[in-house]
């Protein structure tokens, strides 16, 4: 049902969801929306964007993972995406993604699902590109994160996540501890190697793969039958 504004957080992990919620709040939110409304895709997701389309992405159906207020889905949809999904945890970023889309005229041409990614993939159907911004580094089950994204694609999964060395593994451990003195009880998740293998577990083949000194960017093809 395209243009839906769906909850389903119903099922979800209490204590994670909660937490969560707390911290990726209104204020966060509508922050959010109002960078990209003055700055448009940040550095990150500009990556994430080219190369999900440099597929065919005119008439493509999207699945954003974890889509925060919908930039990507928003922008890949003016690059000529048919309709989207973008399933995000937390509520306030998924009211703040409807306002977005309303203000662009795009509000019947994506769906906006509250609900744990892991739990809720699975009911959506397939998609042409799916894409994982950002996100695994904020979800404590990223290998089934990956699997359930692996399967929902039928041609593209692209996901991006902290490089993982020793200084990144340093900047998480302080940050973490910075967390905890104020109260918040969000960190970052590092997945091993073999988690993150995890769509070529699933049939797909990697075609990209870019580490830079902050976030690395990998990306999956399905091969045809």
């Amino acid at each position: 049902m395209i243009g839906a504004t769906l909850d389903r957080i119903g099922g979800c992990i209490t204590n994670f969801c909660d937490v969560y919620s707390k911290e990726f709040n209104r204020d966060s939110a509508l922050m959010q929306a109002q960078r990209y409304r003055l700055q448009g895709l940040d550095a990150l997701s500009r990556r994430v964007f080219s190369l999900a389309t440099k597929i065919d992405i005119n008439g493509a159906a999207v699945l954003e993972v974890g889509g925060g207020v919908g930039a990507l889905s928003l922008e890949l949809l003016k690059a000529g995406g048919a309709m989207a999904v973008n399933v995000e945890l937390s509520r306030s970023y998924r009211d703040a993604a409807a306002a977005l889309a309303l203000e662009d005229g795009l509000q019947n041409r994506i769906d906006l699902v509250a609900a744990d990614g892991v739990e809720a993939i699975g009911g959506l159907g397939s998609f042409d590109v799916v894409v994982l911004n950002r996100v695994l580094c904020c979800y404590h089950k990223g290998k089934d994160l990956l699997r359930v994204s692996a399967d929902a694609t039928d041609n593209m999964l692209i996901a991006s996540y902290p490089t993982i060395h020793l200084l990144s593994k340093g900047l998480i451990a302080i940050g973490n501890r910075l967390n905890a003195r104020r109260g918040c009880s969000v960190h970052p998740f590092i997945h091993s190697e073999e988690e993150l293998g995890e769509p070529s577990q699933r049939g797909l083949v990697e075609v990209h793969r870019k580490a830079r000194p902050v976030w690395t960017v990998r990306a999956w093809t399905r091969p045809a039958a």
